[in-house]
């Protein structure tokens, strides 16, 4: 500890600070799934955690953010790679404040930085949910997923940021911390909700267009009775009817749409295991189990 003490600070205390907390929290969440942390693998971590793309939910841009964290690991690289294989739930805390201590005699000490940081890995696990959804989009995605959901979340983060940069430097209640965390989270969770309807009408529309793909090869088939055919006839309908509504409808739930598309593949499958079982065949003239037909959810729910 004595040498740690000892290390020259090339950055301002609280930049010095800021890149610390930066640097432990990412090593926290991108290998937390790990029961042992080897120096190579921290090694490794640490020639890429000051990528910009890693740094957007601290109080700086990630421009600004990234050259603090690569000043901060041009001195303290040896350091954090022993300090960082430790799986200490207050990591953070005890590297940044009392192992290194970086942040010893800042504002982020002296003003409760803590409750900020709380802040910060919310917005930080929410971005990281939002951006995976985002970063592989379907064509009906790059189509339909709307500008003002990313205009909304964007503004989100851009008001988050903002906000603690003007509270960074004065006491902040933990009621304000849970208030801000909780408007940001909203916003995010609503627009993730309307990129998971999109994405689920996308695939409702594909299982209907399979679907009756599928009748229309069974209904060509040699060998299918009467009743067979029947039943693909209409499952061929309500697959039509489907295909429809999902052309018309784009403000149902997620669940709505896959509940649909779910009910005619169920169907489908049914139809395939009669004819397998023998059940067509056995009572060609009776009426065989028949599936039911998936009613076409009201588009005013």
């Amino acid at each position: 500890l004595a040498l740690l003490a000892g290390l020259a600070w090339a950055l301002p205390r609280e930049d010095a600070c800021e890149a610390c907390h930066a640097i432990v929290h990412q090593s926290v969440l991108h290998l937390k799934d790990l029961h042992e942390r080897p120096a190579p693998v921290i090694d490794g971590f640490l020639r890429g955690v000051c990528a910009p793309k890693n740094l957007r939910v601290y109080t700086k841009p990630p421009a600004k953010m990234a050259e603090l964290c690569q000043e901060f690991l041009k001195s303290h690289h040896d350091a954090l790679t022993t300090l960082l294989t430790g799986t200490d739930p207050e990591l953070e805390y005890h590297v940044c404040h009392v192992q290194l201590p970086a942040c010893t005699g800042t504002v982020y000490e002296r003003r409760g930085y803590s409750d900020r940081l709380t802040l910060r890995r919310a917005l930080a696990e929410r971005l990281r949910t939002l951006e995976a959804a985002l970063q592989s989009p379907t064509p009906e995605l790059n189509r339909r997923c709307s500008s003002v959901i990313q205009t909304q979340v964007a503004a989100a983060v851009a008001a988050t940021q903002a906000w603690l940069g003007a509270h960074v430097a004065s006491q902040t209640p933990a009621t304000a911390i849970e208030m801000q965390t909780a408007a940001f989270s909203s916003i995010a969770s609503t627009a993730l909700a309307a990129v998971d309807a999109i994405a689920a009408r996308e695939s409702a529309m594909q299982a209907a267009s399979a679907v009756q793909s599928r009748a229309a090869r069974a209904l060509g088939a040699v060998g299918a009775t009467r009743n067979e055919q029947r039943d693909w006839r209409a499952l061929q309908q309500s697959a039509t009817e489907t295909s429809v509504w999902l052309a018309q409808d784009e403000e149902a739930p997620a669940a709505q749409y896959r509940a649909r598309a779910d009910a005619l593949e169920d169907v489908a499958d049914l139809i395939t295991v009669n004819r397998a079982t023998g059940k067509y065949n056995s009572a060609p003239d009776a009426q065989p189990t028949k599936p039911k037909r998936p009613r076409i959810p009201r588009t005013d729910l």
